[in-house]
């Protein structure tokens, strides 16, 4: 009989249940934890594969670009380049050859030693053959070391692939973008090239110092020699100045280079290349180095013109293209490229006449012990092509020598108002050429006693000063002034935006002592006065005045047209760009501004007018006379010139502007064949007058100023005509003998009525002295102080007359003057009544003629006679 449980006795059964429950449970989700765990992990880190793949990919997609525009073939060719111009029946002729020196030809794979080649890939990528463009282990392996450095000669992760991209493209900037980019198109290249292709091309655009660029170049410099006659050591030599080509020069570092070359050499050994018996006797040899002759020394010196026409072609595949300078350079020397250059021979050779004769470029030595140098660019206007250049002083020594006609910049001084100031308040309607401003101090912050100061009239201020006028004495604070109104913004945009000038918008800068601060060219003095942060070429400057003789119309400078390939396809466009950079009206107003400072009679340009054509221009010095510049352009060209010290220093030795006497000497001869011309100008003018001091409709008093009629001639567009009146000049009161302000005790016989000036200025300080300070009437100043005057000014009131000495009292005889006699004795004053040259009348009541005369009672006066009762009358003589 089964024995029946109470409630009590089957509890610990059901509990123990329970327990081996939880139990279970606790055994699912903590007593087993690993393989869930690493489970999750997986899941994780796949899933974080996935994000970080996409992303990769996603970036790479839009900020990466594997591929390369490169063709190998165009490096094998050995090919002559020609610059090439077109003469003046349309024809295309021959410049130049670009063949260059030996240093820059290409070398075929058959003509480099076998055991060059095995010692750059000893060195620099042993693992070359192996690898698809990218060696993951030794890329890896270099990421550690960088992240963990656990051995100090890892070298790199670049392979020789991943060095020739470089090489290609100039592109060693530091960060991830680049290494992947260069990772993909190393890729790309194994996948286009054989491994001897790329090897080849390495060898041959690798920079092996001495100016020496590829195995041939350093061959022939290093030991005179083919690269296919070298020995065991010279090869590990040249393969060993890889690294630092500066360092392990074998001229400059021997010892170092010896170093670099055993190891070289080891390398070789450790690969297979070489047996230990050879290591062993090339590191026992002596480097013999290779001296050249003078006569091999001694290369074909190119032209200014034809050095920029290589530099551009050069720097236009590096931005076009994206190749590096190396490789951009090798394409011109060996592509068999002809360039279409923009050169007019004839123009050329007649400034080359005057640039290469010491005796028409003035200066003396400078401190530094070297003379002043000087460049010019003269320019078709109309197409942007650079006719000729000169870029120093003297005979050219050298190829791509420093050219300053266009490498290298100098501030401009007051050759940028036109640019910078003048132009843009044109065409933004603030001026016209009759505008009328204040040649007053703008500032007292910078200079307490006012600045800027003029160089012209002793540097003393005119007052009153239209536009025309100020550009014309290239005027100092008139420009300051405009930069004002307008604002800085608006000015340096229009220079660099509209005119092409490459202006600084502002940069930190750190001196030698940790000191930061910001430059820029974005500020009164730089655009009103030219002294730029880093200035600007000839070049530029000719293409910006350019514009104003170009209908308004700015063109891009150039010194080519086209490149074609030696299959004569077009690589290279450079018709260039053509923005209008302000309005026909502008323009011409600026041609009749700049002629003025030609033909004025205080133009600072005078000196360039040329005989039969109408010419225009600008003068250029800077604040520490450290440059000379003149820009002017003619009815045919737009040419500009520069003068001064390759170290920045005051230009002496000379007694005027040699730039402009440059300029001059040129275009002369230029011209000297061309018909007459002027200006083609499109904008209907219209002759006005308008008064000088408020460039309005002049009134009396304009004509009646006390300097004399202030009234002149205009020449402006319909538009501009000014219909206000003057609203400066107002009626004054002058006494004649004084020339000042007339007072209650000046004659009234004296007093005339002229024109003077109210005029609402005022400084801060007292003594400043504007040469027009003594023509404005007191009290038009509105607060401080006004213009100083000397005591004599004829706003100064008269002080010879006043109430002891007043010119409208009655005269009355002095006894002691000795004009007023009363001796009667004095023949010249007779008193005697028997005098009959004095007779008087005895009947007389007044015989003195000192008072009235009283009617004869026998004589009634005549009604119809009638005398005016309050005057004498003399009776008649008996």
């Amino acid at each position: 009989m089964d024995k029946q449980l109470t409630p009590n006795e089957g509890a610990p059964q059901e509990n123990q249940r329970k327990k081996r429950k939880k139990r279970k449970k606790r055994r699912l989700f903590g007593m087993r934890p690993i393989p869930f765990v690493l489970l999750s992990t997986v899941l994780i880190a796949i899933t974080t594969v996935a994000i970080c793949g996409m992303a990769f990919a996603l970036y790479v997609n839009k900020y990466i670009n594997p591929t390369i525009d490169i063709n190998l073939d165009d490096f094998r060719l050995n090919f002559t380049s020609f610059v090439t111009y077109i003469d003046s029946e349309g024809n295309e002729q021959v410049l130049e050859e670009l063949h260059g020196s030996e240093n820059r030809i290409w070398a075929d794979m058959d003509e480099i030693s076998p055991q060059l080649q095995q010692a750059f890939v000893a060195i620099e990528d042993n693992r070359f053959y192996e690898h698809g463009g990218v060696d993951w282990k030794r890329s890896i392996g270099a990421a550690l070391n960088y992240i963990v450095p656990f051995r100090d000669n890892f070298g790199g992760g670049s392979t020789i692939t991943q060095q020739l991209i470089k090489n290609i493209t100039g592109d060693d900037e530091t960060s991830v973008k680049r290494k992947i980019t260069e990772i993909m198109r190393a890729l790309e290249l194994e996948d286009k090239y054989e491994k001897d292709d790329i090897l080849e091309f390495y060898l041959n655009t690798i920079y092996l110092g001495q100016n020496a660029y590829g195995v041939k170049a350093a061959a022939q410099t290093y030991f005179g020699k083919e690269p296919s006659q070298l020995t065991l050591v010279e090869c590990a030599a040249i393969a060993g100045i890889t690294k630092n080509p500066y360092k392990y020069d074998p001229v400059r570092f021997p010892e170092f280079n010896k170093e670099r070359r055993d190891l070289v050499l080891e390398q070789m050994y450790k690969y297979g290349s070489i047996s230990k018996a050879e290591m062993e006797e090339a590191q026992a040899q002596e480097l013999v180095l290779y001296e050249p002759t003078e006569e091999e020394e001694d290369e074909e010196v190119w032209s200014y013109f034809v050095d920029e026409v290589f530099t551009s072609v050069v720097e236009d595949l590096m931005e076009k293209k994206g190749y590096s300078q190396t490789v951009a350079r090798q394409m011109v020397y060996t592509g068999g490229l002809r360039i279409v250059s923009t050169i007019d021979p004839a123009i050329q050779a007649k400034m080359d006449a005057v640039f290469q004769n010491e005796d028409n470029l003035p200066g003396v030595l400078g401190k530094d012990g070297t003379m002043p140098q000087c460049a010019m660019v003269i320019m078709d206007q109309h197409t942007g092509e650079v006719k000729a250049l000169y870029g120093g002083r003297g005979e050219k020594e050298g190829n791509l020598v420093l050219n300053r006609a266009t490498r290298t910049t100098r501030s401009p001084g007051s050759s940028i108002k036109p640019v910078s100031v003048y132009a843009p308040a044109l065409e933004m309607g603030l001026i016209t050429p009759a505008s009328v401003l204040d040649d007053v101090p703008q500032d007292f912050s910078i200079k307490s006693s006012g600045w800027p100061k003029n160089s012209t009239n002793g540097g003393v201020w005119q007052g009153r000063m239209t536009v025309k006028k100020a550009i014309e004495v290239s005027n100092n604070t008139i420009p300051v002034d405009l930069i004002q109104q307008m604002g800085a913004d608006a000015s340096f945009d229009f220079a660099t935006e509209k005119l092409g000038l490459p202006l600084e918008e502002g940069r930190t800068v750190t001196d030698k002592k940790g000191n930061t601060r910001t430059v820029s060219d974005k500020g009164l003095a730089p655009l009103a006065l030219g002294g730029l942060t880093d200035g600007v070429s000839v070049l530029d400057m000719t293409a910006a005045y350019a514009a104003f003789g170009n209908y308004g119309y700015y063109n891009e400078p150039k010194v080519y047209t086209k490149v074609y390939d030696s299959q004569g396809n077009v690589i290279l466009d450079n018709t260039g760009e053509t923005v209008e950079a302000m309005s026909q009206k502008t323009a011409d107003y600026m041609l009749d501004l700049l002629v003025n400072v030609v033909t004025g009679p205080q133009g600072t340009g005078a000196r360039a007018k040329i005989q039969g054509i109408e010419t225009a221009g600008k003068t250029g010095t800077t604040d520490d006379d450290y440059d000379r510049w003149f820009v002017g352009m003619t009815p045919y060209y737009t040419a500009a010139v520069w003068f001064g010290y390759d170290t920045p220093q005051a230009v002496k030795g000379v007694k005027s502007n040699p730039a402009l006497a440059i300029w001059k000497d040129v275009m002369e001869d230029v011209h000297a064949d061309l018909p007459n011309a002027e200006f083609d100008r499109k904008t209907a003018m219209k002759t006005v007058y308008v008064c000088a001091d408020s460039g309005l409709k002049p009134t009396e008093y304009c004509s009646s100023d006390i300097r004399g009629s202030r009234v002149i001639s205009a020449r402006v567009a319909a538009e501009d005509v000014p219909t206000a009146s003057c609203d400066m000049h107002v009626a004054a009161q002058i006494d004649s003998q004084t020339g000042q302000l007339a007072n209650d005790y000046c004659p009234v016989a004296d007093v005339k009525t002229v024109g003077m000036l109210r005029v609402d200025r005022s400084f801060p300080v007292s003594g400043v002295r504007v040469s027009d300070g003594g023509y404005v009437l007191p009290g038009s100043d509105s607060s401080g102080y006004p213009a100083a005057s000397g005591a004599d000014s004829p706003n100064h009131t008269c002080t010879l007359h006043n109430a002891e000495n007043d010119g409208n009292a009655p005269v009355e005889p002095d006894p002691n003057d000795p004009n007023n006699p009363t001796d009667p004795n004095d023949p010249n004053n007779p008193t005697d009544p028997d005098d009959p040259n004095n007779p008087t009348d005895p009947d007389d009541p007044d015989p003195d003629g000192g008072g009235e005369t009283t009617p004869d009672p026998e004589e009634p006066p005549d009604p119809d006679d009638n005398q005016d009762p309050g005057t004498t009358v003399t009776p008649s003589s008996p």
